[in-house]
């Protein structure tokens, strides 16, 4: 993507760095989920909440489709869009890459339905794992469960 943004310099240019939105499922062109900032983040985070608010945006992704458009567009100035590779850097977890144990950067859990179609036991094996519980660390906790987009640890 950057190849389309006009020329400006680094010094002042305003930069977030997205995972791009998963492929065939979405219009979108970033994921808002997981996204980095830098020390000139600040110009680009104004305009997307701008976005957010003049123009009633529910999801940060249809904002963000918005304002790149604006950008691409070059409508607006001084702050740049930058999609990052997914493959093995986010994850989104489902029964069967739990049950692989498929890790990756980042695992985001969406605030969905889909970790509740998970079952309890499948979550509390992977979390455990993930997290690198020893044996006696699994057998003291007793809950480690996905909902709503949390994960809770009942102890």
């Amino acid at each position: 993507l950057a190849r389309h943004y006009p020329k400006e310099d680094p010094e002042t240019v305003s930069s977030i760095y997205f995972f791009s939105e998963l492929v065939g499922r979405s219009l979108q062109p970033f994921h808002g989920g997981v996204f980095f900032l830098d020390r000139n983040s600040q110009r680009c985070l104004d305009l997307w909440g701008e976005e957010i608010v003049n123009n009633d945006s529910t999801r940060d992704q249809i904002a963000l489709s918005h304002l790149n458009t604006k950008i691409l567009k070059r409508q607006l100035s001084g702050c740049k869009l930058w999609a990052l590779p997914r493959a093995y850097n986010l994850r989104y977890p489902t029964e069967k890459l739990m049950k692989e144990g498929r890790k990756a950067t980042f695992i985001h859990i969406t605030n969905t339905f889909r970790a509740e179609m998970i079952p309890r036991d499948v979550q509390e094996e992977y979390i455990a794992e993930i997290l690198g519980l020893t044996e006696e660390e699994r057998n003291v906790q007793n809950h480690l469960t996905m909902s709503s987009g949390k994960i809770s640890f009942n102890w």
